[in-house]
């Protein structure tokens, strides 16, 4: 998948089904506090992991991901049911440590 800097990758709004690898790029993940300002998280680039918040925990309403430079990554679908989930899982790993380059 490919995203543009100011691209949001998750968002509470958003589907967020996707597990995904960072390849290249950069990206921001953020809390938005109930007063409205904006605490960060994280950063992340090569190799990281967007998404797998979503395989253990409930949904949370207050975190975003925005693409802050040109991002590149290799997703998997998360919409799938119980044992297949966890098999997925493995599979990005795999996947993570084959990818050339990285």
């Amino acid at each position: 998948m490919e995203y543009e800097p100011g691209e949001l990758i998750a968002a509470p709004w958003m589907d967020n089904s996707m597990f995904q690898i960072v390849l290249s790029g950069e990206l921001s993940i953020c809390f938005i506090r109930d007063d409205g300002s904006m605490y960060s998280l994280a950063d992340g680039s090569g190799n990281y992991i967007i998404g797998e918040m979503e395989l253990f925990l409930v949904k949370n309403s207050n975190i975003y991901a925005e693409v802050t430079k040109k991002l590149t990554s290799i997703a998997f679908a998360t919409k799938i049911t119980g044992k297949n989930c966890m098999k997925t899982a493995g599979s990005c790993t795999l996947w993570a440590g084959l990818w050339p380059g990285k």
